[in-house]
């Protein structure tokens, strides 16, 4: 049965649930904002995420390759355009096929003379989805691994004070997840299991111990606890097991 101390901390790792989930919420926060502080530390980002760049019909004058970028070549593109009456010509880069030389293409020029291809809108909307992906990125990895670890626990605190079935004698195996062979009369059986409370917290899982399942009716997930000596490890498993 579940012993007093344990008990007391698992309902102590729940009691840490509203942290979990505030320091959730922050890291959210700073993955949205991680495109905005890229677009804004580049030069002339500010300005022309503000609106503050104008557009021009520009002229290419010369097309050069310049390396390599996302396994495509990348392009050094040198333009001309006027704008308010006054000429004026830089150079841009861009990965992927590039315009030819002697087409017309529409850039946004900066104060600075600084160059985007894109529109302040279209900048801003590309910044805002991806900022919303990152955000919500953070948001499913966090209840992948949250809301399962939660339900394990109050199953556990549920259920743990129930009497124990038989012990029956089982391997653990360890490589990216924990598998258990379960030696009983219906065979060998090979499952994953979830450590929730081990006593022997350090000590390596693997190796021989006794299996104490749960009684838990038709759920598909059940308790059980392994021992080994004194070291005692309350895990998660499938309910098939009995």
């Amino acid at each position: 049965m579940l012993h007093s101390h344990e008990a007391a901390e698992l309902r102590r790792r729940e009691s840490r649930k509203p942290i979990r989930w505030l320091l959730v919420a922050l890291g959210s926060l700073v993955a949205a904002l991680i495109p905005v502080l890229i677009a804004v530390s580049t030069s002339g980002g500010v300005d022309h995420l503000l609106g503050r760049t104008e557009p021009v019909t520009a002229t290419v004058e010369r097309v050069d390759v310049s390396g390599k970028c996302k396994h495509r070549t990348e392009h050094r593109i040198t333009a001309a355009w006027h704008l308010d009456g006054h000429p004026g010509r830089g150079e841009y880069r861009r990965c992927g096929d590039p315009p030819a030389e002697g087409s017309a293409v529409e850039l946004w020029i900066g104060d600075d003379g600084h160059i985007e291809q894109e529109s302040p809108t279209a900048t801003r909307n590309g910044i805002g989805g991806l900022s919303l992906v990152m955000a919500a990125l953070v948001w499913v990895l966090s209840v992948a691994i949250l809301v399962p670890a939660g339900r394990r626990r109050r199953r556990l605190l549920a259920t743990g004070s129930l009497p124990l079935a038989q012990a029956v004698p089982v391997e653990l195996h360890v490589s990216r997840r924990v598998r258990m062979t379960v030696h009983d009369p219906a065979g060998r059986r090979h499952v994953v299991i979830e450590p929730v409370l081990h006593s022997g917290r350090g000590r390596r899982l693997t190796g021989s111990w006794w299996l104490y399942p749960v009684p838990n009716g038709n759920d598909r997930r059940r308790s059980g606890l392994l021992v080994r000596g004194h070291e005692r490890c309350w895990i998660d498993m499938p309910g098939t097991i009995r």
